[in-house]
C-alpha cells in the first residue's frame, strides 16, 4: 500500500508542477514577445506557437488547471483504494494474537 501512496503522491506533485510550470512559461514567452515586437523582430513559426500556447493557458487557465489537479486526485484516490490488499507483516500478526 505505502508504493500505491507513494505513486499517488508522486503524481499529483507531478500535476502540481506542470501546472506551476505552464504558469512560469507563460508569463516567460508573452514578454518574451513584447520584447521581440518592440524591438521589430519577427517571430519565428516555433516561437509564435509557443506564444498562442501561453497566451491560450493565461486566458483559460481557470479551466484547465483545477481539472488537471482534481482530475490528478481522482487518480491518486483510485490508485491508493484499488487493486490488491497486501496481507499483515509477520510481526504485526504474531503480536495480534498474543492479545
Amino acid at each position: 500500500m505505502r508504493r500505491r501512496v507513494a505513486l499517488a503522491a508522486a503524481i499529483e506533485l507531478a500535476l502540481i508542477g506542470l501546472v506551476a510550470a505552464m504558469f512560469v512559461f507563460s508569463i516567460y514567452f508573452v514578454q518574451q514577445e513584447r520584447a521581440w515586437r518592440e524591438q521589430g523582430m519577427g517571430v519565428g513559426p516555433t516561437a509564435q506557437i509557443a506564444v498562442d500556447i501561453s497566451m491560450w493557458w493565461l486566458a483559460y487557465w481557470w479551466l484547465v488547471a483545477p481539472l488537471l489537479v482534481l482530475g490528478g486526485l481522482g487518480l491518486a484516490a483510485i490508485l491508493v483504494f484499488t487493486g490488491r490488499r497486501t496481507p499483515p507483516e509477520p510481526a504485526a500478526v504474531a503480536l495480534s494474537r498474543r492479545g
